[in-house]
């Protein structure tokens, strides 16, 4: 689902109640307990839908290089990749809410 994040958690639970699978750019909603409503959802039993949370990544660095060496043959042949990427949670959120009341990412 790509919209705003103020729209998540309506669009989502919908998604949910039809027994779809979602996946959901970070961040999955704008608070605490619209996330706990969402989990809720997902995990009850006559909602068959699954809830993601997704993060893109394909201007990282590490993407752009692992792309430039696989087209240009210098790896040998591709059979499986994983990524993984860590970053400092202190380097990543602040303390304290957005002026939204939505977690502060990097505010």
């Amino acid at each position: 689902i790509a919209v705003p994040h103020n729209l998540h958690e309506s669009i989502a639970s919908e998604a949910l109640l039809a027994g779809k699978h979602v996946i959901l750019e970070k961040p999955l909603s704008m608070s605490i307990a619209s996330c706990k409503k969402l989990q809720t959802l997902a995990i009850q039993k006559h909602v068959k839908g699954m809830l993601i949370v997704a993060e893109q990544s394909p201007f990282w660095e590490e993407i752009v290089k692992a792309k430039e060496l696989i087209q240009q043959n210098k790896i040998g042949s591709l059979v499986s990749a994983a990524s993984y990427y860590f970053e400092s949670m202190r380097d990543n959120i602040t303390s304290g809410q957005d002026k939204d009341g939505g977690l502060g990412w990097r505010a």
